[in-house]
């Protein structure tokens, strides 16, 4: 879900930005340390840290229901929330039109800055076809300001030649991964001197 999102991300901000600056696909995903003639005098999106929510974190079984018995139960390993960490770059060679671009991009987030099946209804895949959203598709972007030791440590990653810029932190990404641990069958009958327990599957069973 990391790439649809970050597309996501470019193809709402490309919308506001072609009415902003009269200029389609202003901006891009890619990797700003790696300019060429593809990125130049434009708005590159960069992923430069990804970081697991702990705050949603369950280390104990996840259950679903099987579609075709919905009484069986399934039991997985829990799915896993991401934080993305993206640098949104102006690669102008006019200083003035870079910092012209960031402001037009913090004016667009600011304004809209949770994106859902309601207001962001598709996506494009690794193949460039559109997806329609999950139900449970949900973005929140807040900006991320890091210190001045961050930002150094980030541009010296980056190739050390230091860009007008903006942060952002995007949650949230959810990872999840239908294998199937354990299945448990539905009680059909029961006895009042039945004593039921359930022993957890293996976390490492396959």
């Amino acid at each position: 879900m990391i790439y649809p999102a970050l597309n996501l991300l470019i193809s709402q901000l490309n919308t506001y930005l072609a009415a902003e600056v009269e200029e389609p696909n202003a901006a891009v995903l890619g990797n700003v340390a790696m300019q060429d003639a593809g990125v130049n005098g434009k708005l590159v999106l960069t992923l430069v840290n990804i970081e697991e929510e702990k705050a949603l974190k369950n280390s104990g079984p996840y259950h679903t229901y099987s579609k075709s018995n919905p009484q069986e139960v399934m039991y997985h390993n829990p799915p896993v929330h991401l934080n993305l960490f993206v640098l949104i770059t102006a690669t102008h060679t006019d200083y003035g039109t870079a910092l012209q671009w960031i402001s037009h991009t913090a004016t667009f987030f600011q304004g809209k800055n949770v994106f859902t099946p309601q207001n962001a209804t598709e996506y494009q895949n690794l193949n460039g076809s559109s997806q329609t959203l999950d139900d449970n598709f949900k973005l929140i972007l807040d900006i991320y300001s890091p210190s001045l030791q961050e930002i150094m440590n980030i541009w010296t990653s980056l190739g050390g030649r230091h860009l007008p810029s903006i942060m952002y932190k995007v949650r949230l990404i959810t990872v999840f991964r239908e294998n199937v641990l354990q299945r448990i069958p539905p009680i059909l009958t029961t006895r009042n001197d039945d004593k039921v327990a359930f022993v957890p599957p293996e976390k490492n069973k396959k």
